[in-house]
């Protein structure tokens, strides 16, 4: 993996990065992501975006 990232969408349309409460590490050939966020309202989301290295390129 080469980066990952995280947005919080509110009710009302607004977002915001969320990215430095956001966990990545390796554990051998996977790759484990943690995010943790606490009172999270109707409607409201997280989108987790990452990039992975093409190992076919």
């Amino acid at each position: 993996m080469i980066s990952c990232s995280a947005i919080e969408e509110h009710q009302e349309g607004a977002e915001h990065s969320v990215t430095e409460d956001l966990l990545w590490d390796y554990d051998d050939s996977d790759v484990i992501i943690e995010l943790s966020r606490e009172y999270l309202r109707p409607n409201q989301s997280i989108t987790l975006r990452w990039e992975v290295a093409n190992e076919y390129s």
